[in-house]
């Protein structure tokens, strides 16, 4: 039995990327070429000065060529300047480095709930850093950058925790860039002045109206309800006994609490692992018990 097999279509033949023109100025420091793998004839320019290691490359983004020369020419001057003054003239562009970490962030923190938005601010600030990189950016810059972000948010205002928030971001970039070895050292950062916002004092009267309040709580008509109200009021005063979050506690699981022995008496000791599954019922028990007698205290300690 014979089969007809179909040929396969001829794979296109990439051109390759070969110089369809090219133009040489400053004795070979300034360096304009077409490449012949473009349909749009850009004019390309590759840029090097004295006393620098490497060369700078880039498009000039235009296909006129006079105008390309004077962008070649203008990049020839800046890079000159960097080369005299010590700084690197071919570091990374911040860019293309934001781009590859949060590529990264994306791979291996992608069950993390604040990538997303870790990513989406970072992407954000590709726009203002344009074609700076990595190594030029400085304390001046960052402060520019607040500026920047204040003025394009929503309300053109954002609170100083908001900004600490988005310097953390930044700060978990650079130490990336430093292990990759595309900066040296980190920027510093300019410091941001926080609100005070401490809590007022939880003393022994507000102690004693919590409790109280909680023991007329209970009083109801109907055992069902007295029995929720009794795991509520001992859900609270867990909380209030450790301090921990409301969310740790709806979180906690039994394996992350243990009862253990102190100098000071019997104690139910509840370690954060960083891990909460949903049982906020071995809270409520546990603060039974201490009321009970059982135990003298809760805590909450870091393993």
């Amino acid at each position: 039995m014979n089969v007809a097999v179909e040929n396969p279509k001829p794979k296109r033949d990439r051109k390759a990327k070969t110089e369809l023109d090219s133009r040489s100025f400053r004795d070979g420091a300034i360096y304009l070429f077409k490449r012949a793998d473009y349909v749009k004839p850009t004019w390309f320019c590759r840029v090097k000065v004295p006393n620098a290691k490497g060369y700078v490359s880039c498009s000039t983004k235009t296909t006129d060529e006079h105008q390309a020369f004077a962008f070649a020419n203008d990049l020839f001057n800046k890079t000159l300047v960097k080369a005299a003054s010590g700084q690197e003239v071919n570091s990374k562009k911040t860019t293309i480095a934001i781009k590859e970490f949060v590529t990264h962030i994306k791979a291996t923190e992608s069950k993390r709930a604040t990538t997303t938005t870790r990513a989406q601010f970072l992407e954000k600030t590709a726009t203002f850093f344009g074609s700076k990189r990595l190594k030029e950016i400085t304390t001046p810059t960052l402060i520019d950058l607040n500026d920047w972000i204040v003025a394009n948010s929503k309300k053109q205002s954002l609170s100083p925790n908001t900004i600490k928030r988005y310097s953390t971001d930044l700060k978990q970039f650079f130490n990336w860039c430093l292990e990759k070895d595309y900066i040296e050292k980190l920027p510093r950062f300019p410091k941001t002045k926080t609100d005070n916002n401490r809590r007022p004092h939880f003393d022994n009267k507000d102690w004693r109206k919590l409790t109280r309040r909680l023991q007329e709580f209970v009083k109801a008509d109907y055992p069902w309800i007295v029995r929720d109200r009794k795991m509520l009021v001992n859900y609270v005063l867990i909380l209030a006994n450790t301090g921990i979050r409301v969310g740790e506690a709806r979180n906690a699981d039994s394996d992350e609490a243990a009862r253990v022995a102190s100098l000071a008496g019997r104690w139910i000791c509840v370690t954060d692992r960083g891990a909460w599954s949903s049982l906020p019922r071995l809270l409520s028990s546990y603060a039974t018990h201490a009321l009970a007698g059982e135990f003298d205290a809760v805590s909450v300690v870091d393993e």
